[in-house]
């Protein structure tokens, strides 16, 4: 019997089992000492394990067999472990081989060892009889029941802990910990397998300092210190290499103190770490008025830290990490230079754009701060040889990870004006290259050193920069109602190529992102005229305006001197008597001062209800925000120059000026620098140039033609590619050629199709939008060969121009776009057919349309409706976007002539092969609502209706269909109010303190969608459904305020789902119930 067990069996004194054996009916008996029975425990049945043999007594057939003579005592396993492992200690002093058995014979039973097993690790167990008489076969059977531990070794440990925190005054702190514990400690609850097998001694001490507070507090050095020192000692119980061997009996088997310390030695698991760390030391108190040159402006760190750990598998293993760091922290305030401020006395505002120019000579914010930061790791494993005798244990080979690194960072920023505002940030990492292994020469420290002196070998160099500039507009009369914002950055990375491959090349890359953010204010533009000022007031000014003369200039003074203060007003009041003295106080003062602003118009304009709804008309356009932000990044590999300030090698002039801030490159740059012998022309070379550009445009304007309609206009665009090519010597000549060029991107934009929204497809019946997109093909084949100088004439069979047929991408998508948006095919714009710069788009020549959201709130306002209605608001919104998901570039495309069309024709569907490849395009409609009406009733009852269309067309470039999903929705809603109504079975409660009464509301939610997807492949003569739905929902509900911490809801809702093909099938989803919802506030 064979048994994969994980126990650990030290902890136990003996183990034992039954065993019987006896003669089959029928056989030849088996004799007494015939049969042996074989226990081996270990760590394998060959090689590492302990062997107990005892010869078998064999039980003879009876009816009347007591149990002693079932299970005889000679026959039972008593085995006491510790002789097993004393067995092993007197075959390791003997010299035995330890890869041959080693066998004693004790009171008949004999025990055996081999290899080097413990009782600390069993994973093996075997039971098995050896026939000892190999003359005859045996025939018989052998039980072995209740296999068991016992006798626990329960010697207890214990355990010990202390701290101590002292507080030096000001000066700092300190503290000091110990903690210890001995073999057998556990907590109450751990068995005694989960006690410690270990003895274990540590120690902590830290101290927290401010140096600084040892000189004058008028010096103003601050040295903030931190120490701190942690071992760890863990001594074993038992011989970390024979794990059932305790250490006590392992260091008596060594014979001079030697040997026993070396071995107690290995036998510790010890961790030593040590920590002193001064961090932001500054000297001197910052002055009153920062300066530059102040040296409170420095600031000095410096940390050392130790880690040295040995067990009994490693030898050594320690980290020392040392760091240090200097820096210059520069923070200013602004101070603005108005030079002009006082040379101009007028206040004109024509002249305040020039008085207000201003410049700031002080940085914001100034700082250097350059760190060096090392690590030498030492790792010493041991290796041990287990089948030597005792277990042989030698150091294997010393590995090291280390590093050393100098960084520098750069910070800058500056408030050039008020409306100017450069920042810039710049990190320099390099590495001061070491010899392999220990500093144990001159030679090695003196390079390392050298390396160190001369600033390392630079590995990455990273900057960034950005400029915003708010434009002063507001400086400006004619321009007040105008604000502008600009801001342009940059970045800029090299990254050094491994010392593995310097032949192929660093690799630098740069990027560049504009930002413009506009707002037209028109309604401040509109106020600079009185006449559209007043045209557009629709407010009577009060009696006291009316009755205004020129000649009440003094009496209007003499209120105005004559007012009293608020503090006489109120003098002597109270409760209120006070508030009603304040309420006429101030409405004579506001009625004053709106009376001296009329006058001082001199004049009321008032114009007629014709030319006030003429001016109105003309001036609906009320605001207009735009956004616009585009961006570029590039990335170079195979750069062969190296990095100085600012990114520049200053000696070569390489990459220059223009591509360290953001400047993208082009063919001819890229030509260029293979001309100035920078790029690598290792043969090795396959690493792609990479160029991307994104370009994102949103416009939003507000109308409001007549009051209380306000119309709400998007415009968006969004683009973005990727350029890849593979730029690189291929004939070892230093002539470099562009391969495999590849682009790939997207595009989004705002669109208005209307053109057959309210068509709704029929099954088996083409739309007449299809019928035209299939008309429309030839026309675009006809204008796309006469543009095409490759075109040699002749039409196919279909009557289509040779190269451009009636499946061909440029053909389709024109044909589609013009047929779906009701424009003419002949002037319709026509796919780009070159990709001139990365930010050439296929479809460039579709401009963003406006999408809206109409909303009008003026009904209530009307007559008699106002006595009705308490609100009326009617809306209709309109969004619609075109989407090219993705294009890709293709690798067959040829311009033999550089025509900037296609030359080459493909063999297989015999048209041109474009440069653009475009799988799909969608257009996307959706009127939400297409008209939408809420109305709120004085009685606070309310009724909603929303009627919404949509349609999405999509064609595929792939198998040449236009799948079509088109949706109508109906939706109403009400809503109606009960006052302090009663429910039979509810008590009536009383009415709340805060007002809060029993408010009964009663809802009814209807919606009706129905949803048609249909599938039209060219040149079929139907259409066909390819799925869709009509979903019916109905929701009524009552919400009851018990009061003001309990409401009581019931509701329905039932929602039918009927589709329009057959393999799906009806769905009808029903859910009722009562919702208490209780406030605990």
């Amino acid at each position: 019997m064979f048994k994969s067990i994980q126990l650990d069996l030290r902890a136990y004194g003996e183990l034992s089992m039954f065993l019987h054996a006896e003669s089959l009916p029928g056989m030849r008996p088996v004799s007494n000492n015939e049969l042996t029975a074989v226990i081996r425990i270990g760590q394998d049945y060959l090689d590492n394990y302990y062997e107990v043999r005892i010869p078998l007594q064999v039980t003879l057939p009876s009816q009347t067999a007591t149990a002693a003579e079932i299970w005889p005592e000679l026959n039972q396993l008593k085995l006491a472990l510790q002789d097993l492992v004393a067995l092993k200690l007197r075959r390791n002093s003997s010299g035995h081989p330890m890869n041959e058995i080693y066998r004693e014979e004790t009171n008949g039973e004999t025990f055996s060892v081999k290899g080097n097993p413990n009782l600390g690790e069993v994973t093996s167990l075997l039971i098995g009889v050896e026939n000892t008489n190999s003359a005859q076969p045996a025939n018989f059977e052998v039980w072995a029941d209740e296999l068991g531990l016992s006798k626990l070794n329960e010697h207890g440990g214990w355990a010990a802990l202390g701290r101590v925190d002292m507080q030096l005054a000001d000066l700092g702190s300190v503290s000091l910990s110990a903690n210890t514990y001995s073999a057998g400690f556990g907590t109450l609850e751990q068995g005694v397998n989960e006690r410690a097998k270990n003895s274990m001694m540590q120690f902590d001490a830290s101290a927290t300092i401010d140096a600084g507070r040892l000189f004058p507090e008028k010096a103003g050095i601050s040295i903030p210190v931190y120490a701190s020192y942690n071992k760890t000692v863990l001594t074993p119980e038992y011989d970390p290499y024979d794990l059932d061997v305790r250490m006590k009996d392992k260091l008596r088997s060594y014979h001079t103190s030697r040997e026993r310390d070396s071995v107690k030695r290995m036998s510790l698991d010890q961790t030593t770490s040590k920590t002193i760390s001064f961090s932001n030391v500054r000297f001197g108190r910052p002055s009153m008025k920062p300066k530059i040159w102040d040296i409170s402006n420095f600031d000095f760190s410096y940390t050392f830290s130790s880690i040295d750990q040995s067990s009994p598998l490693i030898a050594e293993n320690s980290i020392d990490k040392y760091f240090a760091g200097l820096g210059y922290t520069f923070n200013g305030k602004p101070h603005f230079i108005e030079p002009f401020k006082r040379l101009i006395k007028s206040k004109s505002p024509w002249l305040e754009f020039i008085r207000s120019f201003n410049i700031n000579p002080t940085p914001s914010l100034l700082s250097f701060r350059t760190t060096v930061d090392r690590q030498m790791g030492i790792y010493t494993p041991r290796s041990v040889n287990l089948y030597a005798s005792g277990a042989e244990v030698d150091t294997a080979e010393t590995t090291f990870d280390k590093y050393f690194r100098m960084s520098r960072d750069y910070n800058l920023n500056w408030n050039l004006t008020r409306s100017l505002n450069l920042d810039f940030t710049a990190n320099n990492l390099s590495y001061v290259d070491e010899p392999y292994g220990y500093l144990d020469t001159k030679a090695k420290r003196d390079s390392m050193w050298h390396n160190f002196w001369t600033g390392g070998r630079n590995t990455q160099y990273s900057q960034k920069a950005a400029l915003s500039y708010n434009l002063p507009l507001d400086k400006l009369p004619f321009a007040d109602w105008i604000s502008m914002q600009y801001s342009y950055s940059m970045n800029y990375d090299w990254v050094a190529s491994s010392l593995l491959s310097k032949s192929l090349g660093n690799i630098i890359e740069n990027g560049n992102s504009s930002n413009l953010n506009g707002q037209f204010d028109f309604r401040k533009l509109y106020d600079k005229s009185k006449f559209i000022q007043a045209a557009l007031d629709t407010t009577s000014m009060p009696s006291l305006v009316d009755s205004l003369k020129p000649e009440d200039k003094k009496r209007l003074d003499s209120l105005i001197q004559n007012l009293p203060k608020r503090k006489e007003v109120v003098k002597g009041l109270k409760g209120r008597e006070r508030k009603l003295a304040l309420r006429n106080w101030r409405a004579m003062k506001a009625a004053i001062k709106e009376a001296k602003v009329a006058f001082n118009r001199k004049q009321v304009v008032r114009t007629s209800k014709a030319v006030s709804a003429a001016v109105r008309l003309l001036t609906m356009i009320k605001s207009i925000s735009v956004t616009y932000s585009s961006g570029y990044t590039s990335r170079l590999p195979g750069y062969m120059d190296s990095t100085k300030a600012l990114g520049e090698n200053w000696h070569s002039g390489q990459p220059g000026l223009g591509y360290i801030f953001g400047k993208q490159p082009t063919k001819e740059w890229l030509e260029a620098k293979a001309r100035d012998h920078i790029l690598t022309t290792d043969p090795y070379f396959n690493d792609l140039y990479r160029q991307t550009y994104n370009q994102n445009i949103n416009i939003n304007a507000q109308l409001e033609p007549v009051p209380d309609l306000i119309i709400d206009l998007t415009l968006m665009k969004s683009f973005n590619k990727d350029y890849s090519e593979l730029f690189k010597d291929t004939s070892g000549t230093g002539r470099f050629e562009h391969l495999s060029p590849y682009s790939a991107g997207g595009f989004t934009v705002s669109y208005a199709v209307l053109h057959g929204i309210f068509e709704k497809p029929k099954s088996g019946q083409v739309s007449k939008s299809f019928q035209r997109f299939a008309d429309f093909r030839e026309v675009i084949s006809g204008r796309l060969a006469k543009n095409n100088p490759y075109y040699s004439g002749g039409v196919d069979g279909d009557g289509y121009a040779n190269g451009y047929g009636r499946y061909a991408q440029n053909v389709l998508i024109p044909a589609f776009l013009a047929a779906y948006t009701g424009k003419s095919p002949e002037t319709i714009g026509l796919i780009e057919e070159q990709n001139k710069s990365i930010k050439t788009n296929p479809l460039g020549h579709i401009f963003p349309m406006p999408n809206w959201n109409i909303t009008y709130s003026g009904l209530s306002r009307l007559g008699s409706l106002s006595s009705i209605l308490s609100n009326v608001t009617i809306r209709s919104g309109y969004n619609g976007t075109l989407s090219m998901n993705s294009f890709t570039s293709s690798l067959n495309f040829q311009d033999r002539l550089m025509q900037g069309m296609p030359s080459f024709i493909d063999s297989t569907s015999g048209n041109y092969v474009p440069y653009f490849l475009i799988p799909n395009i969608t257009i996307s409609e959706n009127f939400s609502p297409l008209v939408g009406v809420d109305i709120t009733f004085m009685n606070q009852s309310n009724i909603r209706f929303d009627y919404s269309r949509s349609k999405q067309l999509s064609l595929s470039l792939v198998d040449y269909q236009v799948s079509e999903v088109s949706s109508t929705e109906y939706s109403l809603g009400f809503n109606y109010t009960r006052h302090n109504a009663k429910l039979p079975f509810l008590p009536v409660p009383k009415k709340s303190a805060d007002g809060v009464g029993n408010d009964m509301t009663f809802g009814l939610d209807l919606a009706m969608s129905d949803q048609l997807n249909s599938s039209t492949t060219l040149d079929q003569t139907n259409n066909y459904s390819t799925g869709g739905q009509k979903v019916i929902s109905i929701s009524p509900s009552i919400n009851y305020v018990i009061n003001n911490r309990f409401n009581l809801k019931f509701f329905f809702n039932q929602t039918r789902n009927i589709p329009y093909v057959s393999t799906t099938p009806p769905i009808v989803m029903t859910s009722a119930g009562v919702q208490i919802r209780m406030s605990l506030q």
